[in-house]
């Protein structure tokens, strides 16, 4: 029980006023900042997003590109006519709900065909559910994988290039990517629309990812942007794995930066120096805003692939 004297009140309540002067001043300083910033959270709180929403990006009446902004924001594209839906690429598994029914209200006859450009989990992730009785189309170095994700699916597994008609276009799946990005890559053209889905092989906003681990090398990588440039209509629409739509000029821009990257951290391993101590300098400042788009594709990921790609060459 509480067994206070008249002159302890006083002084508790002295300073619970003085505590509430205190707490008036502060709010009053806040709201008058000079920055103008109402914004109360902790400044390493990133602030709110709309993490679980897709973008819906739609190119023409046939061609609907779908932006999941999580993780690594990876492009999934619908080609929709007459005969039904083909997709290029299923994002995560997490956003497989609203990638469906955002296809449904496009055009709700389900999916005839996937065309998946590579195994990574976020290309193939909404396989499972929206396959149904269709058709899996994958490079046969990934047969197994997309077998064994999709348990009674009818999984098409190719080694060579391979062409089928489905909504009165001539689709082309090309493997002429010499392992670009991994060990399972498609290029899927579409030549009445001059279109080309890339997957990873092109990442608009980014350095390039080269799995070296899975066989991929810079050097193939720098002969698959040549060819997508140097093969195709000049009036071709790129839709890369990740990253906005390009035109031939940008991809053009593009390649200009990775070959000039390359040369540089080329000529720092000709004079000895490790990865560790070119990493340091900083050899790449002046394109390092290319490594901020992805947190593991930075400029230092990429110099690392650079030198693993060339060491004792």
């Amino acid at each position: 029980m509480w067994n206070l004297s008249i002159t302890s009140f006083k002084q508790i309540t002295a300073f619970s006023i003085f505590l509430f002067s205190l707490l008036i001043f502060n709010c009053s300083e806040n709201s008058n900042s000079p920055s103008g910033n109402d914004d109360s959270r902790p400044i390493d709180e990133e602030p709110p997003t709309n993490e679980n929403v897709i973008q819906v990006n739609k190119l023409n009446d046939h061609f609907t590109i779908f932006s999941e902004p999580i993780g690594t924001s990876v492009n999934a594209t619908l080609f929709s006519g007459s005969e039904g839906n083909l997709m290029i690429d299923t994002g995560y598994d997490t956003m497989v709900g609203e990638l469906r029914d955002s296809i449904n209200g496009i055009n709700p006859v389900g999916v005839q065909f996937i065309i998946n450009t590579h195994t990574d989990t976020d290309h193939r992730g909404g396989n499972n559910v929206l396959s149904g009785g269709g058709t899996i189309l994958g490079h046969v170095n990934g047969e197994l994988v997309y077998q064994n994700s999709n348990p009674g699916a009818d999984v098409l597994a190719i080694d060579r290039s391979y062409i089928f008609n489905f909504n009165g276009e001539s689709i082309r799946c090309l493997l002429r990517t010499n392992n670009g990005h991994t060990e399972s890559d498609i290029i899927v053209y579409f030549p009445e629309s001059k279109i080309i889905c890339t997957g990873d092989l092109y990442i608009s906003e980014s350095f390039p990812s080269v799995s070296f681990a899975r066989g991929a090398t810079v050097q193939a990588h720098l002969m698959t942007l040549n060819y997508l440039i140097n093969y195709f209509p000049d009036d071709i629409t790129y839709i890369p794995g990740h990253g906005r739509p390009s035109t031939k000029e940008e991809l053009t821009a593009y390649y200009s930066m990775v070959e000039a990257t390359v040369e540089i951290v080329r000529n720092e391993m000709a004079t000895g120096r490790s990865l560790e101590d070119i990493q340091r300098s900083n050899v790449l400042a002046e394109w390092n805003s290319w490594g901020t788009y992805f947190v593991d594709y930075n400029t230092n990921s990429w110099i690392r692939q650079i030198y693993l790609s060339y060491y004792g060459l």
